[in-house]
């Protein structure tokens, strides 16, 4: 079983920020109203803001997207559901939240966007928007409840009102997220939704670019799974605590530890995504010796040189414009793609060369026997047989002997943010060696989604992974799965004790899943987890792997921005 807190998988994921002071405090409903259009969270109608009236599903839903902080992704995007009474303006809210599995018709065919929202179903939720999940936080039943203990009402009302929808709202962005102190408010203004001068202009507590706070606050990111992300966990800058970057990395050792290289990654560049190291080229070849040919008869003619290998036929696996055969040597790999950045033992007993100086055109190639068996990439510039990374998936078809995955990102429309092509029937095995291994490709990976949404990428930090990797292998020892031990230690007071500190700090874990490609794909598809990955103000990564009975493999992320 995969463990990933959702509505329907189970998982964690948890956020951590600087502590801040209480939010606004206006309480009629007309002011509530103003507020919400200046932080362009509320619109009215063509007859103005009709507070009096009771709001159509339609307009609870699409004030749930926008405290989401989606309302420009739905309005891009192109979805398909299968309600037939959709109302036109809606459509585009509708079809987000369909994809997303965060509402629901009344009926397979139908939504019922004109019927009245019920106070009910509108705290419910805007309480999935808090991270609460409606499977295991609470019941339908008892959300009024659960409302008014977060504090979204005072108590169950006679109605339920534009009014009311407004004021739930407005209340909304004053609330922690689940299991932090992070509000609703301060989560929009860190994905850029919110204008954080607006919103203290609007009387909202956010803090100031660069400000570390007094303390810790922490901010659920909404979607049906917490996630730590949130108060400035800065890894410390001691001379005697190497924060390693991927590239360079040597293999880890037998017994679990790693010798971390020297080179870190290039640093962020001025414009997020842009990573300014050469792309993958393929690499001048030496220079022909240039000494003349002996006369004839003044000696023995020389040997022919071997001929070359050709290149393998057949479609390749396409990266950056270079395409990589299924069958190419060592030698013409690297004639291709140049050397490697690190080599990585696999689960499935060939050796993984790692290429990811660009995370552009980050690729890892399996090789076995000198020759290329297996690609992965998640890279904006990777494709293979049609299917390329960001669009949607053409075919699953494979060349004989070989096996194609895709994973889809089902927040983008479906489409297609992974390929892996393995040989058929691959069996796979891991060892300490491996597992570190496989946390390095987590890192990789994380970074070239990061880059491939415009962000930079993060830079490995083995004090993190450390205090993942702990974590990882106490919650199998003691056979828990959360992210507070049953010492009620935080990932925060872990992160604390193993010397990290931080400015923002955020922690995912899952369990069950068998690969590194896997659980990167169970996070991506998890509104909490994916928020925490692609967060702009995470810049360092650790990740800690353990394996053992029943759930199989254990994983923690930890991320954090040092003060």
């Amino acid at each position: 079983m995969k463990r990933i807190l959702t509505a329907w998988l189970l998982a964690l994921s948890l956020i951590v920020t600087t502590a801040l002071g209480a939010g606004a405090a206006v309480d009629e409903p007309q002011q509530q109203a103003d507020a919400l259009r200046t932080l362009e969270l509320f619109t009215g109608t063509e007859l103005g803001d009709e507070l009096s009236r009771t709001p159509t599903r339609a307009e609870a839903l699409c004030m749930l997207i926008r405290l989401l902080g989606k309302e420009e992704q739905a309005l891009s995007g192109d979805y398909e559901t299968p309600y037939t009474d959709s109302v036109e303006w809606a459509e585009p809210y509708l079809g987000y939240a369909y994809e997303a599995g965060i509402a629901f018709g009344i009926s397979e065919s139908e939504f019922g966007p004109s019927l009245p929202a019920t106070n009910q179903q509108f705290v419910t939720m805007v309480l999935r928007v808090l991270g609460y999940d409606s499977t295991l936080d609470f019941l339908y039943d008892d959300a009024i409840d659960k409302a008014a203990e977060v504090g979204l009402i005072d108590g169950e009302t006679a109605g339920f009102t534009r009014a009311e929808m407004v004021a739930v709202s407005y209340r909304a962005l004053s609330c922690p997220q689940k299991g932090t102190q992070r509000t609703l408010i301060q989560s929009l203004v860190a994905q850029g939704v919110v204008d954080a001068d607006t919103a203290r202009g609007c009387g909202f507590s956010v803090p100031s670019a660069g400000s570390s706070g007094s303390g810790e606050s922490s901010g659920s990111s909404g979607g049906n799974s917490g996630g730590s992300s949130g108060g400035n966990s800065g890894g410390s800058s001691d001379d005697d605590t190497a924060t390693p970057a991927p590239p360079n990395v040597t293999p880890p050792s037998e017994d679990g530890g790693h010798n971390g290289g020297d080179e870190a990654l290039p640093p962020a560049q001025s414009e997020p995504g842009e990573n300014e190291d050469s792309p993958v080229t393929t690499p001048t070849p030496p220079a022909v010796d240039q000494t003349p040919t002996p006369p004839a008869g003044d000696s023995e003619p020389e040997p022919e040189s071997p001929t070359e290998e050709p290149l393998p036929s057949g479609d390749g696996f396409q990266i950056g414009g270079v395409s990589v055969p299924l069958g190419a040597t060592r030698s013409q790999l690297t004639s291709l793609l140049g050397s490697p950045s690190r080599t990585d033992p696999s689960q499935y007993g060939f050796s993984w060369l790692i290429y990811n100086r660009d995370y552009e055109n980050f690729i890892m190639v399996g090789l076995q026997n000198d020759r290329v068996v297996a690609f992965y990439s998640n890279a904006r510039n990777a494709s293979y047989l049609g299917n390329r990374i960001g669009s949607q998936a053409v075919t699953t078809s494979a060349p004989a002997g070989y096996s194609m995955e895709l994973f889809y990102d089902q927040h983008a429309g479906g489409v297609v943010n992974g390929i892996l092509v393995l040989p058929s029937g691959a069996s796979r095995s891991t060892s300490e060696s491996i597992l570190r291994a496989m946390e390095l490709e987590n890192v990789d990976l994380v970074s070239a989604e990061r880059v491939r949404a415009g962000l930079s990428p993060v830079t490995y930090d083995e004090r993190a992974a450390s205090v993942a990797r702990a974590h990882s292998a106490d919650m199998i020892a003691r056979g828990y799965f959360s992210h507070t031990n049953p010492d009620g230690q935080s990932p925060f007071d872990r992160m604390k004790a193993g010397g990290i500190t931080y400015s923002y700090a955020a922690e995912n874990i899952a369990q069950g899943y068998q690969t590194v490609f896997d659980v990167h794909s169970g996070w991506m598809n998890s509104l909490g987890h994916r928020t925490n990955i692609l967060a702009p103000e995470y810049t360092l990564l650790g990740v800690g792997i353990a394996g053992g009975s029943g759930y199989s493999l254990t994983y923690t992320e930890n991320f954090y921005t040092p003060r």
